[in-house]
């Protein structure tokens, strides 16, 4: 099974949006949240597209799920 990325690097960003998720969720409830919340999607979006300059694509993956 051919994947964009490796599944550490997937979960990175999931867990970033969650975090993001939580933060903005904090800030409507209360004026305070901890800027930590941001780390995990920061590391994500720097680290994926500097993987995909030096990976790149496969070029044998395929973006449809019907064939």
């Amino acid at each position: 099974k051919k994947r964009l990325a490796p599944n550490w690097m997937m979960g990175l960003g999931v867990i970033g949006y969650v975090c993001l998720c939580i933060y903005s969720l904090l800030m409507i409830i209360s004026q305070s949240a901890p800027m930590l919340l941001f780390i995990p999607g920061g590391l994500f979006e720097l680290i994926f597209p500097i993987f995909l300059v030096f990976k790149g694509f496969h070029h044998s993956f395929n973006f449809r799920t019907n064939n």
